[in-house]
């Protein structure tokens, strides 16, 4: 949607769950198409079952490739509390911006798990740092 100079009002972002083995629907079979959307959205989580970003986000990101050009980015993320929180924050941003990703979300509310990163000192700096060097 543009205004009456043309300037853009809205960025539309479709935003899909990354793609399980279990459940293997192709995102391309959902896609609206670039006239309706301005940024691709991908929800996951670095669970411990699924350590890395490529685990994770990899499959989702290749699929994508095949059919968009589209700016991508991490639209709903986090990363579990335990003794290993603050060097998987820092390894999820780094891979992101190797990924050439636009950023991230982070989800930062207790659910089913917490996920919250404000109780752990450590976390919240790795999580500082790298939110700092992606500028």
């Amino acid at each position: 949607i543009r205004d009456m100079i043309g300037t853009r009002l809205v960025t539309w972002a479709w935003v899909v769950n990354r793609i399980r083995e279990e459940r293997p629907v192709p995102p391309s079979r959902r896609w609206p198409g670039p006239g309706y959307v301005s940024w691709i959205g991908i929800d996951g989580y670095l669970r411990a079952r699924a350590p890395t970003f490529m685990t994770v986000f990899g499959p989702t990101l290749t699929q994508f490739t095949a059919f968009a050009r589209q700016l991508v980015l991490i639209t709903e993320t986090a990363v579990p509390p335990g003794p290993r929180q603050a060097a998987r924050i820092t390894r999820l941003f780094a891979a992101a911006h190797a990924a050439g990703l636009a950023g991230l979300i982070w989800f930062d509310a207790n659910a089913r798990q917490r996920w919250r990163i404000d109780g752990d000192p450590s976390a919240l700096a790795a999580y500082r740092r790298a939110a700092r060097s992606r500028k």
